[in-house]
């Protein structure tokens, strides 16, 4: 079995993604855009690389000579097969040319045609052509090595799996007044169409078959039988319905604390579409906001692929971003309320106070047929940083149920020069009374610069996991 990282690369946007053409510069393209591929090929080598459709700086991603060619072959000496997105080929010539190597789906002997007829008089194709024979050639042998036969597999324990991923996935982003973990003797009143619907997975083509899903109003009544439900709203609702609304604030009142469980619907991100703004839909921000006006004990569970804006952030005590969490998200999410599992996750993007701080905004989705990343290496918290600029959550941010402490930053050397590594390690304790795991990360700023580079940038992260009072020592090089 073998992977293949897609989209390579600047496959950013949704809209005229097939024909837009991508403009960056080249020190962008390798500090924001490429950095991320170069891991993987280079620390696990695919089997494969999925090229995207866009163009970047002029050519296609399935003949882009600069990113196949120069990059992923001879500056990453890569080795594996670069295969198309589907129905990605402009030229079948060009693209050999830059070393692709397998048009998908089937041209149905078209471009094979064109290809035989241009061999004649192009030496250059002809072996490019069997580079690319070699390549496909070797991952056929590699991929066809008699293997035992398995019969079936444990299903349950592939289901146990995908709960501890969806722990550690979660990301606390607000728990005042310690409103979490929720207590077995509290009553609870549970609302929301996510909350017996669950969205698990992003759609188009990232679908995948589950063995089961578990959605999180079965899994908190495993804890609690002291529950009331109501839907309240559906997922796609712009408006509440107002006989809905008042008999949830009426059970809302008569309990101890609410948990609303809110999300986007799958059509608002999904393959082949752009988001337009960051809403949840209009009856989900009323109805949380009239619950708060007869229960302040408020906890939000939100599943969504990306940032929202939280007009009700100042009336929820609680706010759990769990994501799109798999088919096991209904039991994580509920162990973490519970506190039988203590949050870990920390946020890989900022949410922004609203839509128009995003650096890209002013450039999105491009004039005509391009788009110019005029942002630069600005994009994400290093922009946000840079420019101070408030936001909802920052990047790297995430509450746990323990509490830690850093001490002894140590550095391997005071002075470097610029071939030279350092190392650096600190202790992290867990100074709280119960076993929790830390995201520890490592950023750096230049303050000596003669370019122009983000206020910090970060350079390492590691997860540790620590009893109480228990000590260990995080190390980076």
């Amino acid at each position: 079995m073998g992977t293949s990282p897609k989209h390579f690369a600047c496959n950013n946007q949704e809209t005229k993604r097939l024909t837009i053409d991508t403009k960056v510069d080249k020190r962008t393209l390798h500090e924001i855009y490429l950095s991320s591929f170069e891991t993987a090929v280079t620390e696990a080598n695919p089997y494969t690389v999925m090229c995207a459709y866009n163009q970047v700086n002029g050519e296609y991603g399935a003949e882009n000579q600069y990113l196949l060619n120069e990059v992923l072959r001879k500056q990453w000496n890569w080795d594996g097969v670069v295969v198309t997105d589907w129905g990605a080929t402009n030229s079948r010539i060009q693209g050999l040319l830059a070393t692709m190597d397998l048009e998908m789906p089937s041209c149905g002997g078209v471009n094979d045609k064109k290809v035989e007829a241009a061999l004649e008089s192009d030496p250059e194709l002809r072996a490019q052509l069997d580079e690319s024979v070699r390549r496909i050639l070797t991952l056929v042998l590699k991929t066809t090595t008699d293997l035992p036969e398995v019969e079936g597999f444990d299903q349950e324990a592939h289901h146990q799996i995908a709960r501890e991923i969806a722990h550690e996935s979660m990301v606390l982003l607000k728990n005042e007044q310690q409103i979490l973990p929720l207590k077995r003797e509290d009553s609870i009143a549970v609302f929301g169409a996510f909350a017996d619907t669950p969205r698990y997975q992003g759609g188009g083509s990232s679908h995948t078959n589950p063995t089961k899903v578990t959605n999180t109003l079965d899994a908190l009544r495993g804890y609690t039988s002291n529950l009331e439900f109501l839907q309240g709203f559906g997922i796609f609702d712009e408006e509440c319905d107002e006989a809905a609304l008042e008999t949830a604030k009426r059970i809302a009142f008569s309990k101890d604390k609410v948990v609303i469980c809110a999300g986007l619907p799958e059509r608002y991100e999904t393959e082949g579409i752009d988001r337009t703004h960051l809403s949840l839909p209009a009856a989900q921000i009323t109805f949380i906001e009239e619950i708060s006006k007869v229960n302040a004990n408020i906890v939000v569970v939100l599943n969504n692929g990306a940032p929202i804006e939280m007009p009700f952030v100042s009336k929820a005590k609680g706010i759990l971003e769990a994501y799109l969490p798999g088919q096991a998200g209904g039991e994580a999410i509920a162990d973490i309320l519970f506190g039988e599992v203590s949050p870990s996750g920390k946020l890989a993007e900022t949410f922004p106070l609203q839509l128009e701080h995003n650096p890209s905004f002013e450039h999105f989705p491009g004039e005509g047929y391009e788009v110019s990343y005029k942002e630069g290496i600005y994009v994400g918290y290093r922009f946000y940083e840079t420019k101070q600029l408030p936001v909802l959550f920052p990047f790297g941010h995430g509450l746990t149920y323990s509490e830690f402490e850093y001490s002894n930053l140590m550095l391997s050397k005071a002075e470097l020069t610029d071939q030279d590594t350092v190392s650096v390690t600190f202790d992290v304790t867990n100074t709280g009374n119960r076993c929790a795991k830390e995201v520890v990360q490592l950023y750096v700023s230049d303050k000596q610069t003669d370019i122009s580079r983000p206020e910090l940038e970060l350079k390492g992260f590691d997860k540790l996991e620590l009893e109480a009072g228990e000590t260990k020592t995080a190390s980076f090089r």
